[in-house]
C-alpha cells in the first residue's frame, strides 16, 4: 500500500528544514566563538579565569605548568523525543599563574566548548566575531 503525502506533511517539510537550519546556525556561531576564544584567553591571570569560568573539574601540575580542565556537555533535543549529546573538555595550561595555552578535547564539539569560556570571553571581546 502506498501512502500519498498530505498537504500537512508537505507543509511540515519546509518548516522542519527552516528549524534545522536555524539551530545549525546557532551551533556554528558558538563553535566559531569557541575557536576564536582560544587566543583571546592567552595571558589571562588565574584569578580572573577562576572568577569567570569557576572551579575546574580537574587540575594537575607538572614541570612548572598547571593544567585546569573544565568539562562541558550540551544536549540537543529533537522531535519525537530524540536527543544528541556533545561533550568538550577545555584544558588551560598555565605558567606562573597565567594562561599560556587552551586546548579542546573529548568528542570535541566546539559548540559545547564555548559553554566553558563564554563568561571569560564574551563575543564582543573576540576580534572578528561580528554578527
Amino acid at each position: 500500500m502506498t501512502m500519498k503525502p498530505t498537504s500537512v506533511s508537505l507543509l511540515a517539510l519546509p518548516l522542519l528544514a527552516l528549524a534545522s537550519w536555524t539551530l545549525a546556525g546557532c551551533a556554528d556561531r558558538n563553535a566559531e566563538l569557541a575557536l576564536a576564544a582560544r587566543p583571546a584567553l592567552v595571558g589571562l591571570p588565574k584569578a580572573v579565569l577562576l572568577s569567570c569560568a569557576g572551579v575546574p573539574d580537574r587540575s594537575a601540575q607538572s614541570n612548572g605548568l598547571e593544567f585546569l580542565t573544565y568539562e562541558a556537555r550540551t544536549i540537543t533535543s529533537y522531535a519525537y523525543g530524540l536527543a544528541s549529546s556533545r561533550t568538550c573538555d577545555t584544558t588551560l595550561t598555565l605558567r606562573n599563574g597565567v594562561v599560556e595555552q587552551v586546548s579542546y578535547s573529548g568528542d570535541y564539539s566546539p559548540s559545547a566548548c564555548y559553554a566553558t569560556v563564554r563568561n571569560c570571553v564574551p563575543p564582543a571581546r573576540i576580534a572578528g566575531s561580528g554578527p
